[in-house]
């Protein structure tokens, strides 16, 4: 029967349509982990109420995928590092340790634990005008910094 099934073609055709189904989402693994730049959203895209401005839990949304860099629902501490580094150290902004975030103390910060921390300092540098909001114009400035500086 397996020699018939070679013959007639049926197993490398179901090979050939297993490796090019596993090919996108490898490729899209391999090609998000090997680019170790942030990739910003555009303003409209972090924008989900569609406000005109970022609020404080849009951008907590937005922060945490661009940390999550495995895609993987949780931020380990080489992820939070790479974010802090990334992210609070040219502003020269003091940001609380993985551990304060981790309030379940699993090893983990799942995107909830995230969320449920205040605003942050870096929310607030990035709201240059301090109306306590992220309006478009600041956006552009903040991407405009990261990207001249990198």
């Amino acid at each position: 029967m397996l020699l018939s099934k070679l013959k007639s073609g049926f197993i490398p055709v179901f090979a050939l349509a297993m490796a090019v189904s596993l090919a996108p989402a490898e490729a899209a693994y391999d090609s998000h982990m090997g680019d170790q730049t942030y990739q910003y959203e555009s303003f409209e895209d972090m924008d989900a109420d569609r406000s005109g401005f970022l609020s404080n839990g849009e951008y907590q949304s937005s922060a945490f995928g661009m940390a999550d860099w495995d895609d993987d629902g949780y931020l380990e501490e080489s992820e939070w590092t790479k974010y802090t580094e990334t992210y609070y150290d040219p502003y020269e902004i003091g940001y609380d340790s993985y551990s304060y975030y981790d309030t379940d103390g699993d090893g983990y910060i799942e995107e909830s634990e995230f969320s449920d921390v205040p605003t942050t300092d870096l929310y607030d540098a990035w709201d240059y005008n301090d109306d306590d909001r992220i309006s478009d114009d600041e956006w552009d400035q903040v991407t405009s910094y990261y990207y001249d500086s990198e």
